[in-house]
């Protein structure tokens, strides 16, 4: 049977399966794009008159049809997959996604790729920065103490009736209370990490390299651009710092001090993003860097390109930009950040 008619014969069975051990159920076909990972077509199941769903992607179950593996066997396994994954939806507050006065504050940002999600971001509201873009999420409470997040879609734009414009200046107004911002040093990360492992600490002569994430490391990557962050980062990396897409959840920010040249960083955050980072996780290959004197935020090519040519007429300042964005739709300004000795929040 070819894959169409194999996810028709498993919403069918899956109906009566789920609808006995759940109650009425409702399964449909879907054609699903998530950021940073590829996109398939499967089955949305969620129980009837649910407000929410999980999206099931079917896909291995019918290559193992395909291989000749026992058809009831197969569905079984399937079975018990979908099982599990309703058993285990949490319960969510959907009232709050129906009015934008009850999402704004819970807004925050996620920083992806612009050319690897094309796709997926002509059906959400974007702001493009460089070559990434950020998109905005809306923090749900799940209760248990656990959270969650969805992402903000143009329909869920056009319902609430507001701008992109207005969406990106909430964000940035809500997204450092939301996913409050974090400075450290990357030693005491991995320190902590490894934990009761040797760790050996980098010798003193080699420049420190500081994570720029978020306090739950989910999406932490766009807190560089939360308003003031890159400001006040220098106080602590310098005036001049190269920031490396580490992953979608952080970003490293490596002195400017000529150590080591824009083709050697780029070399070193390509490699570490075949080998390390897991594929769904990848922001970029590119390297960035901040101008403090300037207050320029731009693709590193692009900063040794503006030394080397020694032009007077400078780039427009990105933090300006944001800074301009935010004052249409708010009355208060951006908090200060606050330092500690081992961590700066916002």
């Amino acid at each position: 049977m070819n894959y169409e008619v194999f996810l028709d014969r498993t919403a069918e069975e899956l109906t009566s399966y789920l609808s006995y051990h759940h109650g009425p159920v409702e399964i449909r076909k879907v054609d699903v794009e998530k950021l940073g990972s590829p996109s398939y077509r499967g089955l949305a199941i969620g129980k009837e008159g649910a407000a929410i769903s999980f999206t099931f992607d079917p896909t291995s179950f019918y290559e193992r049809l395909e291989a000749g593996q026992n058809y009831y066997h197969v569905m079984s396994d399937l079975a018990a997959v979908a099982d599990r994954h309703l058993n285990e939806m949490p319960h969510i507050d959907t009232a709050m996604l129906n009015s934008y006065e009850n999402i704004r504050a819970h807004l925050t940002m996620q920083l992806v790729g612009t050319q690897a999600n094309q796709a997926m971001l002509r059906n959400v509201p974007h702001t493009e920065i460089e070559d990434m873009s950020v998109v905005y999420r809306v923090k749900i409470d799940m209760g248990r103490g656990e959270e969650a997040s969805t992402l903000v879609t143009n329909r869920m734009l056009s319902a609430f009736g507001i701008t992109k414009e207005q969406l990106h200046a909430d964000a940035l107004e809500s997204a450092p209370s939301v996913s409050p911002a974090t400075l450290r040093v990357l030693s005491d990360v991995l320190g902590e990490m490894i934990g009761d492992m040797e760790y050996t600490e980098s010798p003193p002569n080699v420049p420190q390299l500081y994570v720029a994430s978020t306090r739950d490391s989910h999406y932490g990557a766009a807190s560089v651009f939360y308003p003031g962050f890159l400001e006040a980062a220098k106080q602590v990396v310098g005036d001049q710092f190269f920031v490396l897409p580490s992953s979608l959840h952080e970003m490293l920010l490596y002195p400017d001090n000529g150590m080591m040249s824009t083709a050697e960083l780029k070399a070193m955050v390509t490699a570490i993003n075949a080998d390390v980072v897991q594929p769904e996780e990848v922001l970029t290959n590119n390297v960035y860097h901040y101008d403090g004197d300037e207050r320029i935020f731009e693709q590193a090519d692009a900063y040794d390109a503006r030394q080397a040519s020694g032009l007077d007429e400078k780039k427009p300042s990105l933090l300006k930009n944001l800074k301009d964005l935010e004052k249409e739709c708010e009355e208060k300004p951006a908090p200060e950040p606050r330092f500690s000795k081992d961590e700066m929040s916002l």
